[in-house]
């Protein structure tokens, strides 16, 4: 059973993830 600042440390790295690729887009779109 994972802890929930495991559990948050999972998600913001999943958000940051994310945000990198998002970016990604935008610049190769540009």
């Amino acid at each position: 059973i994972g802890t929930s600042s495991e559990a948050s440390a999972i998600f913001w790295r999943a958000r940051k993830i994310l945000k990198n690729e998002a970016e990604l887009l935008v610049t190769c779109r540009t």
